[in-house]
């Protein structure tokens, strides 16, 4: 009809249309049009519908127009109702849309109410969603606008929530804003809450802040701050910045101040943060200073990062991240990485969150990681926690899991963690378990570690227990120990730590010296080095900060390397000042020191001054010294040197103090001296003061001790004075104690001689006693001795009267100290014998007290001596009991110590018997042990075996262990050493080895990664240290190889040196020969010829001994000819000594006979003469049998006949028996017609009696048959 002109009207249209009954509902007709097109417009349709009266209410054309779809989008709604007049107000917008459901969400309607221009106010579309109800937090309000953009100005936003009502407090502004991320630039809130009269002070914005935790970026602060008038000078920035505590991160301080103009030297920051002091940490100002500039989102962060590489570590990143408030999710940070491809592991995501502390609560955690899929099961969870590291966030893991019943018990938890991995970090574990209250005793932790069997060492307890906080004290550790039964004695305890070389890991040393007071703040240093890196960097760093002025002073210098953690020892402190030019005298240095309070000992002030060789004279130290008032008396300055050696010879020390002043007079001397302690120099006392003159006589040195103080020093003079001469009898001395008054009678001279405790007076005095008959009997002498008091040193007593003859058997002793009662138990005989120490008399101790009936069995013995002593006497236990037939086999020595318990590790096991020599190879260790069950499982054995050094490479242990039959396969010693937490990732075990430096286990790595399939090839092996950092250098990946190239021939993974090389070329470490010969030299691979052999035959590159021998000459590896022989004996390239003759005359090496066979006599490569005589001969070295018996009877080589014949007819030497009885007779072995008879007889060279006539009638040993 409109195409043949019956219709021109869209109202005639629809009017017809009814009229005929096309249409009978709204929907038809929408239909139909949308289906032709007459309606152009949706004004239009509108106009027509409302003439023609098809739609009378808004939402019956709502309704419609959703049903049949002509509108599809809202603004075009709008703009026509707008149009049309069906809508007056936007309430009843909002009202009609939310009935007929047209709008779903408050963005929706917020653009479309944009686009089409129906709000012109905030206040009227607050006001409206308010009415409507579309709106019930400030939240929901602000996520809706910032999503559809209508709030263009903070001003607009804050005067409409507080016109509306929305917002009462600006705690809930902020916090809100902080929520939908509204607050972008933070000049905006500043000003529209100046504006809105929301804030008044500097502080009262702090503060609010703070609270809600919106400031993102800190220029955007201060600048609006400076514009708004709030703060006028940077210290009033500090000083309130301070007081509500908003500088916690001093990057975003220095970034922002040096943005806005604040500061425009370094300088001028330090100084106003040093003044309002908040400055807590260094290392955020470097880490800051590195950061290439400010950042707005995260991708852009971490794109950034990535491309220019200012930060190689996520951790920075993240960290920078937090601190800037751009991640606050950890959903958002786990998308983010993942989105820029940052991680890719959940480790290593773990890693770097719990680096940089952005997991606070687990549940976050786990929840985040399960949105993503990353963790399904607990144990998956704390695989992924265990393998990335420390687990500082456990007790939350702990609390989480007992919340929501995955663990119930302590046992459970332990149990669950040993199922996932061994527990490297048991510190951690028990300081979470001690959070949670799963354990509350010492005694209970230890049980359950022990049932579950988390520690098996001792040293792994000491440690975690140490780290945490659960022993202060060492008798504490020692008394939980003994309840558990882990230890007995504290000597026990003490060779453990020694045993394991905890001082070896720093960590183990700062834990100790922290628990001995010594350090205070070295955790936070140990914490620092691991964020900031190798200390390697020190001088760059000082000469860093010096340059961009981050550092003017001394004192700010090493409070800031202090706080930080840079400064691990004193003498890289002192070295690196040193050489940055930061000191220049040692008054300087140990001012400095003091100020900052580096420096808390003398001795540490002194042994690092020598270290860094500040001071060369002592005269120097102590005038030093004196003039910082680091000593104030002599006995403090004594100590000191003595502590750090600085004095060897007491002339020195005298000379010193006399030339400081610090002494006038001898008994000034002597007193300091007996004060500070060991008199061991006395000797050197008396020698000195008789050379500079401050003692004449006897009688005045005497006096003067006497004077100075107590007994204590007399007896260090007797022993002093005979030792440098003034007395040589003990009649001079005992003349010279009464002449000067000191002794009167004998009781008081065996007083005084039994203080100055010297043995050898004690025998003069015994032999003197005798002599003037004193003492007639031993009872006499031993009433006397008890008298005076000298029987408390029993040994003394027991030493001198074997040595002076009283008693000669040991029963004579024991029956007299029976008699007048020295003696009443077993114990207190032992405890006697063993101060006197002689353990040539155990023997006789233990055959004695088995006469004597004080011994019944060796329990009985070992329980005493136990009882008595410490275990360091077990040693002379087992000999002694060796010696008189106690014990008879390793098994029954064993099962001896097990029943009376001196022994209960393995460790002290393996010690003992390899002191006393009763197991001497592995094998019969292994096989005594398991006989015994001291070893029930494969990483016992091999931890204890490693503890005490049993086993130094890993195929050693294994053929041991295959010998024994503890393991029959491969994967069962994989399997031992997965459950001890040896291998998990290539990278975790090559940082780890990197950190203890254990080198000898780097074939267990090489095994275990070949067996895993972690690494296929040896570029990929060096790929993944280049990967993990271990090596950056040749040099550094020489060192790693300097064992790893025989630990990788021994699994197959290089067989040649060209593969080797081949390899590293691959890799890019190595360029040309010469960069490989230089970086061996480099890193010292070549300072012994045996491990110049070693490597050189195990990579192949020496295939002839003349090379060898060559190039060792070149590079003067080799000058002796024993050198030689014994390097080349102990790494074994020669195997035929004919082929070591060769080469050695080749080279010149050897020039005679005798100097040979001298040579291998001396280094041992010849066992047999044979052998001596076949080389000689097949190298031409010697022509005649004379010229062979000569060399060999000078170097003395043969000593019989018989050895001689036997040699020589073995090697073909002699032939006919006149030549042998001709060389014989020239070189004078053979003297006597007998001799010679009985040798040849021997070696079986005459067999019939003519025959021997004949050939002695030939050399003219016997002329007629007479003779004979």
């Amino acid at each position: 009809m409109l195409t043949v002109g019956l219709i021109h009207t869209l109202e005639q249209c629809l009017n017809r249309m009814q009229t005929v009954g096309l249409i009978h509902t709204l929907e038809q007709c929408l239909n139909r049009m949308q289906t032709v097109g007459p309606i152009h417009t949706l004004e239009q349709c509108l106009n027509r519908m409302l003439t023609v009266g098809l739609i009378h209410t808004l939402e019956q054309c709502l309704n419609r127009m959703q049903t049949v779809g002509p509108i599809h989008t809202l603004e075009q709604c709008l703009n026509r109702m707008q149009t049309v007049g069906l809508i007056h107000t936007l309430e009843q917008c909002l009202n009609r849309m939310q009935t007929v459901g047209l709008i779903h969400t408050l963005e929706q309607c917020l653009n479309r109410m944009q686009t089409v221009g129906l709000i012109h106010t905030l206040e009227q579309c607050l006001n409206s969603m308010q009415i409507v109800g579309l709106i019930h937090t400030l939240e929901q309000c602000l996520n809706r606008m910032q999503t559809v953009g209508p709030i263009h100005t903070l001003e607009q936003c804050l005067n409409r929530m507080l016109t509306v009502g929305l917002i009462h407090t600006l705690e809930q502004c902020l916090n809100s804003m902080q929520i939908v991320g509204l607050i972008h630039t933070l000049e905006q809130c500043f000003n529209r809450m100046q504006i809105v009269g929301l804030i008044h002070t500097l502080e009262q914005c702090l503060n609010r802040m703070q609270t809600v935790g919106p400031i993102h970026t800190l220029e955007q602060c201060l600048n609006r701050m400076l514009t708004v008038g709030l703060i006028h000078t940077l210290e009033q920035c500090l000083n309130s910045m301070q007081i509500v505590g908003l500088i916690h991160t001093l990057e975003q301080c220095f970034n922002r101040m040096q943005t806005v103009g604040l500061i425009h030297t370094l300088e001028q920051c330090l100084n106003s943060m040093q003044t309002v002091g908040p400055i807590h940490t260094l290392e955020q100002c470097l880490n800051r200073m590195q950061t290439v500039g400010p950042i707005h989102t995260l991708e852009q962060c971490l794109n950034r990062m990535q491309t220019v590489g200012p930060i190689h570590t996520l951790e920075q990143c993240l960290n920078r991240m937090q601190t800037v408030g751009l991640i606050h999710t950890l959903e958002q940070c786990l998308n983010r990485m993942l989105t820029v491809g940052l991680i890719h592991t959940l480790e290593r995501c773990l890693n770097r969150m719990q680096t940089v502390g952005l997991i606070h609560t687990l549940e976050q955690c786990l929840n985040s990681m399960q949105t993503v899929g990353l963790i399904h099961t607990l144990e998956q969870c704390l695989n992924r926690m265990q393998t990335v590291g420390p687990i500082h966030t456990l007790e939350q893991c702990l609390n989480r899991m007992l919340t929501v019943g995955l663990i119930h018990t302590l046992e459970q938890c332990l149990n669950r963690m040993q199922t996932v991995g061994p527990i490297h970090t048991l510190e951690q574990c028990l300081n979470r378990m001690q959070t949670v209250g799963l354990i509350h005793t010492l005694e209970q932790c230890l049980n359950s570690m022990q049932t579950v069997g988390l520690i098996h060492t001792l040293e792994q307890c000491l440690n975690s227990m140490q780290t945490v906080g659960l022993i202060h004290t060492l008798e504490q550790c020692d008394n939980s120990m003994q309840t558990v039964g882990l230890i007995h004695t504290l000597e026990q305890c003490l060779n453990r730590m020694q045993t394991v070389g905890l001082i070896h890991t720093l960590e183990q040393c700062f834990n100790r010296m922290q628990t001995v007071g010594l350090i205070h703040t070295l955790e936070q240093c140990l914490n620092r080095m691991q964020t900031v890196g190798p200390i390697h960097t020190l001088e760059q760093c000082l000469n860093r900060m010096r340059t961009m002025g981050l550092i003017h002073t001394l004192e700010q210098c090493l409070n800031r390397m202090r706080t930080m953690g840079l400064i691990h020892t004193l003498e890289q402190c002192l070295n690196r000042m040193l050489t940055v030019g930061l000191i220049h005298t040692l008054e300087q240095c140990l001012n400095r020191m003091q100020t900052v309070g580096l420096i808390h000992t003398l001795e540490q002030c002194l042994n690092r001054m020598q270290t860094v060789g500040l001071i060369h004279t002592l005269e120097q130290c102590l005038n030093r010294m004196l003039t910082v008032g680091l000593i104030h008396t002599l006995e403090q300055c004594l100590n000191r040197m003595q502590t750090v050696g600085l004095i060897h010879t007491l002339e020195q020390c005298l000379n010193r103090m006399q030339t400081v002043g610090l002494i006038h007079t001898l008994e000034q001397c002597l007193n300091r001296m007996q004060t500070v302690g060991p008199i061991h120099t006395l000797e050197q006392c008396l020698n000195r003061m008789l050379t500079v003159g401050l003692i004449h006589t006897l009688e005045q040195c005497l006096n003067r001790m006497q004077t100075v103080g107590p007994i204590h020093t007399l007896e260090q003079c007797l022993n002093r004075m005979q030792i440098v001469g003034p007395i040589h009898t003990l009649e001079q001395c005992l003349n010279r104690m009464q002449t000067v008054g000191l002794i009167h009678t004998l009781e008081q001279c065996l007083n005084r001689m039994q203080t100055v405790g010297p043995i050898h007076t004690l025998e003069q005095c015994l032999n003197r006693m005798l002599t003037v008959g004193l003492i007639h009997t031993l009872e006499q002498c031993l009433n006397r001795m008890q008298t005076v008091g000298l029987i408390h040193t029993l040994e003394q007593c027991l030493n001198r009267m074997q040595i002076v003859g009283p008693i000669h058997t040991l029963e004579q002793c024991l029956n007299s100290m029976q008699i007048v009662g020295l003696i009443h138990t077993l114990e207190q005989c032992l405890n006697r014998m063993q101060t006197v120490g002689p353990i040539h008399t155990l023997e006789q101790c233990l055959n004695s007290m088995q006469i004597v009936g004080l011994i019944h069995t060796l329990e009985q013995c070992l329980n005493r001596m136990q009882t008595v002593g410490p275990i360091h006497t077990l040693e002379q236990c087992l000999n002694r009991m060796l010696t008189v037939g106690l014990i008879h086999t390793l098994e029954q020595c064993l099962n001896r110590m097990q029943t009376v318990g001196p022994i209960h590790t393995l460790e002290q096991c393996l010690n003992r018997m390899l002191t006393v020599g009763l197991i001497h190879t592995l094998e019969q260790c292994l096989n005594s042990m398991q006989i015994v069950g001291l070893i029930h499982t494969l990483e016992q054995c091999f931890n204890s075996m490693q503890t005490v050094g049993l086993i130094h490479t890993l195929e050693q242990c294994l053929n041991s262990m295959q010998t024994v039959g503890l393991i029959h396969t491969l994967e069962q010693c994989l399997n031992s050493m997965q459950t001890v937490g040896l291998i998990h990732t290539l990278e975790r075990c090559l940082n780890r080895m990197q950190t203890v430096g254990l080198i000898h286990t780097l074939e267990q790595c090489l095994n275990s990664m070949q067996t895993v399939g972690l690494i296929h090839t040896l570029e990929q092996c060096l790929n993944r240290m280049q990967t993990v950092g271990p090596i950056h250098t040749l040099e550094q990946c020489l060192n790693r190889m300097l064992t790893c190239l025989n630990r990788m021939q021994t699994v197959g993974l290089i067989h040649t040196l060209e593969q080797c090389l081949n390899s590293m070329q691959t890799v890019g470490l190595i360029h040309t020969l010469e960069q490989c010969d230089n970086s061996m030299q480099t890193v010292g691979l070549i300072h012994t010829l045996e491990q110049c052999l070693n490597r050189m035959q195990t990579v192949g590159l020496i295939h002839t001994l003349e090379q060898c021998f060559n190039r060792m000459q070149t590079v003067g590896l080799i000058h002796t000819l024993e050198q030689c022989l014994n390097r080349m004996q102990t790494v074994g390239p020669i195997h035929t000594l004919e082929q070591c003759l060769n080469r050695m005359r080749t080279v010149g090496l050897i020039h005679t006979l005798e100097q040979c066979l001298n040579r291998m006599q001396t280094v041992g490569p010849i066992h047999t003469l044979e052998q001596c005589l076949n080389s000689m001969q097949n190298v031409g070295l010697i022509h005649t049998l004379e010229q062979c018996l000569n060399s060999m009877q000078t170097v003395g080589l043969i000593h019989t006949l018989e050895q001689c014949l036997n040699s020589m007819q073995t090697v073909g030497l002699i032939h006919t028996l006149e030549q042998c009885l001709n060389s014989m007779q020239t070189v004078g072995l053979i003297h006597t017609l007998e001799q010679c008879f009985n040798s040849m007889q021997t070696v079986g060279l005459i067999h019939t009696l003519e025959q021997c006539f004949n050939r002695m009638q030939t050399v003219g040993l016997i002329h007629t048959r007479t003779v004979l």
